[in-house]
């Protein structure tokens, strides 16, 4: 999150003179006075007396999470209904408190107690994230305040120096917090046991934190959540126990994707290519169910053949890559580059009747444009015109086909003008019409425009739109 003083604030009209007004009262404010004010407004307004207290009672260096808890809570109450339920239109009322407290010590997060900014930072964990399962959060509203929150946390864990007691208490809280409900949006329950990671002194601390990601591992449906759960216990390893005994535990969870890479960029730099290959080939044959992965072994295959100039291992990875990722014009420069020009066209047809088979001639038009085939492009075009169609290929076949885009144009803007409706679809129609001039034929557009004033001249609305033209 941008700190607060990283963008300077534009004052409102008036502002600065109001705040000399403020200064010039308290100057010569009895004391008095000012508690009077003070205690009547706290027992008026509940967030400003709550408020009050968060900025300037007494600092005791200790977590107090219900100090806070009861101000976000309020404004969550005041902004449910009577089921407790959220709509899209209060989200952002519900979460103002936290976005205030949250702001106030991101604002002075280098001279804040630490104890304070994590009790903030949990008091939000625990009042919003539950909130997200019974509320209408579509702008992310709750959701980017637990997001705040935990980031916060992360970074005070991290930067501030913190007592035995602070750390004590954190550890506990992540342990509890973790599991409660809403934690499980978008990875937020391993976020904070990696928070509590970076805690870990003592080896009871760290077997209770290994046997929850443990049981993690075991409901995961998918490797990212396993990935993350190893990088927490890679992180507590090397702290603990060094880095050799880290790296070993990394190779006890190679079969994970992010883990494998690693170990194929550290073979690659060392420019043990063989090595490197290996574990991207048993990646290929792991990971099937996983398409996309698949793909990142086989980018690291293709690297590798670079690196070793194995001209037919370019040719056959930038083929698959090519066919994989539907006309990527890098693979496809790649192959044409290190494919002899006495092969290229057979190559080329290859191309065009796997992609044809694999998803449609579509896919084969980007290759009609690359090698100049606007014969074949034409004939596509032409099987099944749209407008759409000819608009996307107009200008790579009006060199040639000026004649044909014209009457297959006309053909389709007839049909379009009988079926149109609105102002919206009567402009359309205007627009097509005005680029159908602009491939040569004025005369014949201006008389296809009388032809529709004709037949559509109780339609005010397309009249207007085709004096346009």
């Amino acid at each position: 999150m941008m700190e607060q003083n990283d963008k300077p604030i534009r004052k409102k009209s008036g502002e600065e003179p109001l705040t000399k007004q403020v200064k010039s009262i308290l100057n010569r404010l009895d004391r008095d006075d000012l508690e009077r004010w003070l205690l009547g407004w706290s027992a008026k307004e509940p967030k400003f007396r709550d408020f009050f207290i968060a900025e300037f009672g007494q600092k005791a260096s200790k977590i107090d999470v219900d100090k806070y808890a009861r101000i976000i809570q309020r404004g969550i109450s005041a902004a449910s209904d009577r089921d407790g339920y959220i709509d899209y239109y209060h989200a952002e009322n519900a979460v103002s408190e936290a976005n205030d407290l949250l702001a106030m010590y991101e604002g002075s997060f280098k001279t804040s107690d630490p104890a304070e900014i994590i009790s903030v930072c949990f008091a939000v964990i625990e009042e919003a994230a539950p909130e997200l399962e019974c509320s209408d959060d579509s702008e992310g509203e709750i959701y980017s305040v637990v997001e705040e929150a935990i980031e916060l946390l992360r970074r005070t864990v991290m930067e501030h120096e913190l007592s035995a007691e602070v750390k004590k208490e954190t550890w506990n809280l992540c342990l509890k917090d973790y599991n409660i409900e809403g934690m499980g949006h978008d990875g937020w329950d391993v976020d904070l046991l990696g928070i509590a990671g970076q805690l870990v002194e003592k080896q009871e601390q760290r077997e209770q934190l290994f046997t929850i990601l443990d049981k993690m591992d075991k409901s995961a449906s998918w490797h990212y959540t396993n990935e993350r759960t190893a990088k927490i216990r890679h992180a507590v390893i090397q702290q603990m126990e060094g880095e050799e005994a880290a790296e070993k535990y990394l190779e006890s969870v190679i079969h994970l994707p992010e883990i494998r890479k690693k170990f194929v960029e550290k073979h690659i730099l060392n420019k043990q290519y063989q090595k490197a290959k290996e574990l991207c080939i048993k990646g290929i044959q792991a990971d099937q169910k996983f398409a996309g992965v698949v793909n990142d072994w086989q980018k690291y295959l293709l690297r590798i053949a670079e690196l070793e100039s194995d001209a037919s291992g370019i040719i056959r990875l930038s083929t698959l890559l090519f066919l994989d990722s539907r006309n990527d014009p890098q693979y496809y420069s790649r192959l044409k580059e290190h494919t002899p020009a006495d092969q290229w066209p057979g190559v080329v047809e290859s191309l065009i009747q796997k992609l044809r088979t694999g998803s449609g001639e579509y896919n084969c038009t980007w290759i009609f444009i690359q090698e100049g085939m606007y014969d074949r492009l034409f004939n596509y075009v032409k099987s099944k015109p749209s407008i759409e169609k000819l608009e996307e290929f107009e200008k790579h076949l009006k060199g040639t086909y000026r004649d044909e885009l014209f009457a297959m144009y006309e053909k389709e803007i007839r049909l379009w003008a009988k079926q149109a409706s609105n102002r919206k679809s009567y402009a359309e129609c205007g627009r097509v019409l005005g680029r159908m001039k602009k491939l040569g034929k004025p005369e014949q557009v201006k008389l296809l425009v009388g032809e529709f004033q004709s037949l559509y001249r109780k339609q005010p609305a397309f009249l207007d739109e085709l004096r346009k033209v």
